[in-house]
């Protein structure tokens, strides 16, 4: 579990700790972890070099990612999913169950990419170009991920 700001990490830490069937991973395990929780206020380069770095150094090849945030601009997104990012969820009115829901998800190989974190206007993903609307799934089956 990472975080970019110490009172968030603490706090999510503690809350992990009273859900049966995880098991909180210490800064050195980290390279052992099924899945990694990213607490990032804004998205930037930093925080995509930071989701690459996790991935590159797993031992796990199958990892996947929970990142929450405030979005993920366009341009980022398919080097996030690359990365292994499978769930996004907006860092504000998030209760803890939907973090913890968010993990066993990604645990089980399923993913959520929510349209309003990827930056885009909501017009824009109402009405896709040549007047098609887009798909309305937001679950994406995940490749690789136990």
């Amino acid at each position: 579990m990472l975080a970019d700001d110490a009172l968030t990490g603490e706090g999510a830490l503690a809350r992990l700790r009273d859900y049966p069937g995880l098991r909180p991973l210490s800064a050195a395990q980290r390279r052992r972890a099924d899945v990694h929780l990213v607490f990032a206020a804004g998205f930037t380069g930093a925080t995509m070099e930071l989701l690459e770095s996790l991935a590159a150094s797993s031992l796990n090849p199958a990892a996947g990612i929970v990142l929450i945030t405030s979005h993920v601009p366009g341009p980022f997104v398919l080097r996030a999913v690359r990365s292994g990012v499978r769930s996004v969820l907006p860092r504000t009115a998030q209760g803890f169950d939907v973090v913890v829901e968010a993990v066993r998800d990604v645990a089980r190989g399923d993913a959520r990419m929510s349209p309003a974190l990827q930056g885009r206007p909501r017009a824009a993903r109402r009405q896709a170009p040549g007047g098609c609307r887009p798909p309305r799934a937001p679950w994406l089956g995940a490749e690789a991920v136990p």
